[in-house]
């Protein structure tokens, strides 16, 4: 029997119109299509996709379960109590730990001869344990009390020496996760935990942020890094880029509660056109560059800045009852052009 390429919906869909294209153009006779089509069979279900929700809900919920643990002061406490466990304690368990549970991670990975979605959990896991490691050892040092941001900045440069190691793309992430959270953090200990730092408000600031990632953005193929590591980099510095512009549409540079509410809402007009405009851009770029992760954040982010305009001018001075039927009818217009999208490719 001849054995068949198992295909999942989506990738037989495809197999499938090339064939019957490939008919119509006369370049395979029905006899043939018919034989390359028998060669094919769909999968009965898309296992993979099933398997990423399942280990997406897996860290959520080990995610959750880990920060009420650790933000528990009452609960560390008594551990801490019971066990009488100092900092340095703490600090050198979960760092064996984290050691412990990447290495598991690594060495599953060499056996298996790929990085799979569960290898992964287990470095994400780890890295959970990391930061635990470097707050704690914050804490035993005195850094916590001096200069608090060193803290982030050193669980930064682990994360990053961690990623390169094990050639792991979501600790990568997390290491860009937490190198920004030391520049938000280094900006708010110079203006004192202000609203403003030189005259910046957070948004404004990580627009800033931005920018200094475009740079190294440009820099790291220089280093010859991973190219996964690359790409991740770009996309991580796009969405700082449309999130800051995003807020400075809503906020303007306004850091201040009482400030934001005493002006009209039309003063943020001029971000709000440089948001829409930038995710305009995007979407033309990733078209014309082929980049698909481009052309979709850019229509992602141009749906939240119209949908949030919508929500600002109209909110107030609209009944609500034609305020979410404009909404409903809006979005079923939006899923309807993107289904057409869809058939047509």
């Amino acid at each position: 029997m001849q054995p068949k390429l198992p295909l999942d919906e989506k990738e037989k869909a495809i197999a499938d119109k090339l064939l019957k294209w490939w008919q119509e153009q006369q370049l395979v006779t029905d006899a043939q299509r018919q034989q390359l089509s028998d060669s094919l069979e769909e999968r009965p279900g898309d296992w993979r996709q099933l398997s990423l929700y399942a280990f997406v809900v897996a860290v959520s919920c080990g995610v959750l379960a880990f920060i009420s643990i650790f933000l528990d002061d009452k609960l560390l406490a008594n551990l801490k109590r019971y066990f009488l466990l100092s900092d340095w304690a703490i600090f050198l368990i979960t760092a064996l730990v984290a050691f412990a549970i990447h290495y598991f991670a690594y060495r599953r990975q060499r056996q298996m001869g790929f990085t799979g979605l569960s290898t992964q959990v287990f470095y994400i896991s780890g890295s959970l344990f990391t930061a635990t490691a470097v707050t704690y050892f914050a804490y035993a040092s005195g850094i916590s009390k001096v200069h608090y941001p060193i803290g982030i900045a050193i669980a930064a440069l682990v994360y990053f020496g961690t990623a390169l190691k094990l050639r792991s793309v979501p600790v990568w992430a997390i290491g860009l996760l937490a190198l920004s959270g030391w520049f938000a953090a280094e900006t708010a200990w110079y203006s004192n935990a202000q609203g403003y730092f030189m005259g910046m408000n957070y948004p404004l600031r990580f627009l800033l942020w931005s920018a200094l990632l475009g740079g190294i953005c440009w820099l790291l193929p220089k280093f010859k890094l991973p190219k996964d590591f690359v790409q991740t980099t770009r996309v991580f510095t796009v969405l700082v880029a449309f999130t800051a512009l995003w807020g400075m549409g809503v906020f303007g540079n306004y850091g201040e509660w009482e400030r934001w509410q005493a002006v009209r809402q039309l003063s943020m007009v001029p971000w709000a056109i440089a948001a829409t405009a930038l995710s305009a851009v995007a979407v033309w770029a990733g078209m014309k560059l082929r980049e698909t992760w481009l052309r979709d954040m850019g229509l992602i982010f141009l749906l939240i800045n119209l949908y949030s305009r919508y929500f600002e001018y109209f909110w107030d001075h609209l009944n609500k009852g034609l305020f979410f039927l404009f909404l409903a009818a809006s979005f079923w217009l939006v899923g309807r052009k993107a289904e057409q999208l869809w058939r047509q490719k």
